[in-house]
């Protein structure tokens, strides 16, 4: 529609119609212009500059956390051990260093003489106690020496003594058969007469009287000849007796001898026993180093103590881990340790790297992992610890010039590395766990 009265159409996108207008385009525009005139939006480029460097710096930062990856690591702390094990040395009773010799880290065979140990304590008015217990066990011992010899005197007189008694009895029985064949030639005679005087009574030739005397002679010859065979009888079975004595007498002295043999070999035990005692030569039981001497001449020690340690000859060092139960969980063999030696800072010689090469199925108890210097005292109230055996890379460590070989005994303390995650899974990883526990 043309003309000064003409109302325009338009196209209403948003109820998507043709519209008819109230004002004319060209007073609405009018309207629009300002005294000031239009706005102008002006970009300077130090603006713009900073608008990419912040898109710039936005993009970097997600591409790090989508790229980066944080390591998840276990903080321990542990102590270098052979592989083969350290050997303590133990005295075997309490006594005194009389002789030391050897010096730390001095090579010794198997077999060597590393110290001696004096077991004597002073006891006042008799000196050496030890030495006294041994003076009494010689005294002991000469005593029995001697009796073994009476013994020996007394057995020999016995057996001559009761070989004379058989003798004088086999001459006494040899007498009483004598006597018996007298006795009973004797009777027969007496016998003959008594019979004579019987015929001569029943003729009158002789009184009742005479025949009783003759006939009382034939019983009292019988008597006498039992009585003899009674002697005879008690003389066989005395000279029996006496040579079953003589035959069980060897062996009588036989035990006798050897109880106060026994008794001698005892005692003899005893007074070596008692010398070693009194200085006792502590020998090293394998080819090796000698570390950790922890006594000198003079000092006094027991057996509950450790007087040195020998590292044995060739072995390789490995590190022995202490991790409490929270900790163990994911700590997985062939896991990447860094170790870290107190006796070489590692700021200036690095982190040394191992390899977790085995983790015990048991945990140890704190006390006995405090023996070995690897748990303080803060850390027992942690509970039981796992032992984690880590492999060495490398026996020395270099650094600054130095190249030294590791020692057995050196505290250390290390990162066990584990999983590798995202950084943004790492940052996430919270909001997970409270999403899990709600």
């Amino acid at each position: 529609m043309r003309g000064p009265f003409a109302v325009p159409v338009l196209w209403n996108i948003r109820l998507k119609r043709w519209s008819f207008m109230l004002f004319r385009l060209e007073a609405l525009d009018a309207q629009k212009r300002s005294t000031l005139g239009t706005v102008l939006l002006v970009s300077p480029l130090s603006m713009r500059l900073a608008a990419a460097m912040a898109l710039l710096f936005c993009i970097s930062m997600g591409l790090f956390l989508t790229f980066a990856t944080y390591t998840k690591r276990t903080a321990a702390s542990g102590v270098l051990l052979p592989e083969t094990g350290l050997i303590r040395i133990y005295s075997p009773q309490a006594g005194v260093i009389t002789r030391l010799d050897i010096v730390e880290g001095q090579h010794v065979t198997d077999g060597a003489v590393l110290m001696a140990l004096s077991s004597d304590t002073q006891s006042g008015e008799a000196g050496g106690a030890q030495r006294a217990i041994s003076l009494s066990i010689k005294r002991r011992q000469e005593s029995l020496s001697q009796e073994i010899d009476e013994t020996l005197a007394l057995h020999l007189q016995e057996l001559e003594g009761k070989k004379r008694q058989v003798a004088a009895l086999e001459t006494e029985q040899q007498k009483i058969l004598a006597q018996i064949d007298l006795t009973r030639q004797r009777l027969a005679l007496t016998k003959g007469l008594a019979e004579r005087y019987a015929n001569l009574q029943r003729q009158d030739y002789v009184s009742r009287d005479q025949l009783q005397e003759k006939q009382d002679a034939v019983l009292d010859m019988r008597l006498r000849g039992e009585e003899l065979n009674r002697s005879l009888l008690t003389v066989r079975a005395e000279s029996a007796r006496l040579r079953a004595e003589l035959v069980e007498l060897p062996f009588n002295q036989s035990k006798q001898l050897a109880d106060l043999r026994r008794r001698l070999a005892e005692n003899q035990d005893r007074l070596i026993e008692s010398e070693t005692k009194r200085e006792i030569f502590i020998t090293a039981p394998t080819l090796g180093e000698v570390t950790a001497i922890a006594v000198s001449n003079g000092s006094r020690v027991d057996s509950t103590r450790p007087l040195l340690s020998i590292v044995p000859a060739d072995a390789k060092l490995h590190a022995e881990l202490y991790l409490p139960s929270r900790s163990v969980g994911f700590v997985r063999t062939g896991d990447t340790v860094m170790l870290r030696y107190q006796a070489y800072p590692y700021q200036r010689f690095g982190l040394q790297p191992g390899t977790v090469s085995s983790i015990s199925r048991t945990a140890l108890p704190a006390d006995e992992v405090m023996t070995l210097g690897n748990v303080s005292e803060p850390m027992r109230e942690q509970g039981p610890f796992y032992r984690v055996t880590v492999a060495l890379a490398s026996q020395t460590i270099d650094g600054q010039g130095m190249h030294e070989r590791l020692r057995s005994g050196m505290q250390l303390d290390a990162d066990i590395m584990q999983e590798r995650l995202p950084l943004y899974e790492w940052m996430l990883e919270p909001l997970r766990g409270i999403g899990k526990r709600l």
